[in-house]
């Protein structure tokens, strides 16, 4: 199998596992998981994951001070982002709110404008007005299980919350090989979440035996697109790995209908399909990846989506 053939399939693997992390959360809730205990587990299983393959593969780990620095990222740009993501989920369903969080690509671009990363064209502004378009479509109507405004805000606070920890760890992320990337970060937001159950009273895990399985599934299926998508970009680089994984928030919408019985409505459908063109010309119009960076183990990780949970 070819290097591209094989980086593709690692990236449309990686959208298979990540679509399911909203479908676990559901199932947890439903078994009475709280949000915290559910992302300390989550966090907390995917550090120690991350870490044996660190040491198991002996790879190297960055100077102390950028260490740190991804660390704090994780400790306080993942935990935030996702805790407001597992939040909306607890009010929004699971279709609606993988919808409005793939809102954030267009918003690093308006980011990248406004902060002078990049410049205006015609491409990118289009982009912006028809992913504009389709947020207001997809609230436009609401799925079987509704939606409301607090749900609303948590899930397009999350989609900000990334497009902010992309613009501002780009070139820190551009630095640092995968795996200890991923193994720091993961342990900053398993260490934020790790305190605030421990401060809020929520470091309890006495629900239903039931409510394990979602809750390690979770965990697992997490791990496995992580290094799947990490996989991927090594081989094909950021841009290609990134559309290859926006079949993430579709295959998000088909299980929540075979799983869960949600439905959008027409109109929301369009006004997802409309985000994800908007994404399609955004990526379509990155540098090919061999011109990303230097190094293939080093490309730019802030091309590629972010974890959702």
């Amino acid at each position: 199998m070819s290097r591209e053939r094989a980086g593709i399939l690692l990236g449309l693997f990686a959208a298979v596992s990540y679509s399911t992390q909203p479908i676990f959360a559901k199932f947890a809730y439903a078994a009475a998981v709280g949000v915290v205990p559910l992302l300390i587990v989550r966090y907390l299983v995917s550090a120690g994951f991350f870490w044996a393959l660190v040491f198991g593969r002996a790879a190297s780990l960055p100077p102390r001070a950028v260490a740190i620095r991804i660390f704090l990222l994780g400790f306080f740009g993942i935990s935030v982002q996702v805790f407001l993501f597992a939040t909306a989920l607890t009010r929004l369903d699971a279709a609606l709110g993988s919808l409005l969080l793939y809102s954030y690509p267009t918003m690093v671009a308006a980011g990248a404008i406004f902060s002078g990363q990049e410049r205006p064209n015609a491409r990118r502004l289009f982009a912006l007005l028809i992913a504009s378009t389709g947020v207001v479509l997809v609230l436009g109507g609401a799925g079987s299980g509704g939606w409301d405004t607090v749900g609303v805000l948590c899930a397009l606070g999350s989609a900000l919350g990334a497009a902010i920890y992309l613009l501002v760890g780009h070139r820190l992320l551009a630095t640092i090989a995968p795996l200890p990337l991923a193994a720091l970060g993961e342990s900053g937001a398993g260490l934020a979440f790790l305190i605030a159950g421990g401060t809020t009273g929520q470091l309890t895990f006495d629900f239903a035996p039931g409510g394990w399985w979602p809750v390690l599934g979770l965990a697992i299926v997490s791990s496995i697109a992580l290094i799947a998508s990490l996989g991927g970009i090594a081989r094909v680089g950021p841009t290609t790995t990134g559309i290859a994984m926006m079949a993430e928030t579709p295959l998000t919408v088909l299980i929540a209908y075979l799983a869960l019985g949600e439905r959008l409505l027409p109109l929301q459908l369009a006004g997802g399909a409309l985000v994800l063109a908007a994404v399609i010309l955004l990526q379509l119009g990155r540098p090919a990846p061999g011109r990303e960076v230097a190094s293939p183990d080093r490309e730019v990780i802030a091309s590629a989506p972010p974890v959702p949970l």
